[in-house]
């Protein structure tokens, strides 16, 4: 991070969180951009859909190295691997490589993983071989495992994708803050819709001629009638025509 970081962006390392509890995730609330891997990228995603999330890869080359960490640590034996993602690998290639006796599950989130956990062990596998949130319920009953590692190159790339991703969110609210002073500066009612015809800024005039504390967010068509709305915003097209608008008639250009 050192090495590739730039001084536009602001980083900071949070080793301990992972898993997919509500109460830890809490904790990236105020951050704009997380870097993270397996189950706990899915749980960021559904808990807080508002943070870019940039996922930090794992290929079959880091289950590989994973199997022959477990070759090497615990000789032939039956492995339990769990996956968050089926596409990470084919599980037919790792026992044909591997020459091991591989049985897969996929989890999503932490209560989904434990039961995968006791049901891989139940089978007979001897060591069970996953992340993080892994590690850490096999430490708690004291079972066989092998964590997967991430390639370095992986975590740079995701570290520049996290930087190139900074640098357009700046870049979006430097032209959202641009609008705003714009829009809040003009005398009249006045909003902007984009293509899909969401309100994306108001200012307070129109916020009062509509009677609602604000209009962003919500469709255009609540406040606009949707036959002028195609005629006008949407087509490009000027016209001027006499319509009825949140109770007042008015002539609409």
């Amino acid at each position: 991070i050192n090495r590739i970081r730039v001084k536009e962006v602001n980083f900071t390392t949070i080793l301990n969180i992972y898993g997919t509890d509500n109460r830890t995730l809490e904790a990236l609330k105020p951050y704009d951009i997380v870097v993270v891997r397996g189950m706990t990228g899915l749980a960021v995603s559904k808990l807080y859909p508002e943070i870019n999330k940039i996922d930090i890869s794992i290929t079959s080359s880091d289950v590989l190295d994973s199997i022959l960490d477990v070759k090497n640590t615990y000789g032939p034996c039956k492995i339990g691997l769990i996956l968050s993602d089926n596409t990470i690998c084919s599980i037919e290639a790792i026992r044909e490589i591997s020459g091991f006796d591989i049985e897969a599950e996929y989890a999503e989130d932490e209560d989904g993983l434990e039961k995968k956990a006791m049901s891989l062990i139940s089978r007979g596998c001897d060591v069970l071989v996953g992340g993080l949130t892994l590690k850490d319920l096999c430490q708690k009953i004291d079972f066989p495992y092998v964590q997967i590692k991430t390639g370095v190159w992986a975590v740079e790339k995701s570290i520049r994708d996290a930087i190139v991703a900074a640098q357009i969110l700046d870049r979006e609210r430097t032209k959202t803050s641009l609008l705003d002073s714009i829009i809040d500066s003009t005398s009249g009612c006045l909003f902007a819709v984009n293509t899909f015809g969401t309100v994306i800024a108001s200012n307070q005039k129109a916020n009062k001629f509509f009677s609602v504390d604000d209009m962003t967010g919500k469709s255009v068509t609540e406040f606009y009638p949707e036959g002028i709305l195609s005629m006008t915003t949407l087509s490009g097209t000027k016209v001027e025509i006499v319509h009825n608008i949140a109770g007042k008639t008015m002539m609409v250009t």
